[in-house]
């Protein structure tokens, strides 16, 4: 499918679109994961939700990229919404990592001290 449709279309728009779709399922496979594990042991985790976030800015930011496309063609009210919507990606981007950073930092709990969603410990 990625050959047929870079023959028909430009090659780049044509990986663009494959990275796009590989990242779109990268992220759902990851929220598929994601919700298995709560199910299994009642345990949220935050962190793969930090993870899927950062992929989907991402995603965004090669989305945002290749709607440029021809630069010839641009106007500057577009060119500078996409440097806005870039700005703010990466923004989020930082604030996503040093959250992952933030939790990989704090000491890990045993599992005694993971409780199940909902439930208290009992004494």
């Amino acid at each position: 499918m990625f050959a047929r449709s870079a023959n028909e279309h430009s090659f780049l728009l044509s990986a663009v679109t494959l990275v796009n779709n590989l990242l779109l399922v990268v992220i759902l496979l990851e929220l598929f994961r994601t919700i298995v594990r709560f199910l299994e042991t009642d345990i949220l985790r935050v962190e793969p939700y930090l993870a899927v976030g950062i992929i989907a800015c991402v995603r965004r930011m090669l989305t945002a990229s290749a709607e440029l496309g021809d630069l010839r063609n641009v106007t500057e009210e577009f060119f500078a919404n996409y440097l806005k919507d870039v700005a703010l990606d990466t923004i989020i981007i930082t604030f996503l990592i040093v959250g992952i950073f933030i939790l990989r930092a704090r000491p890990a709990k045993s599992d005694q001290n993971d409780f199940p969603l909902g439930l208290e410990k009992k004494a």
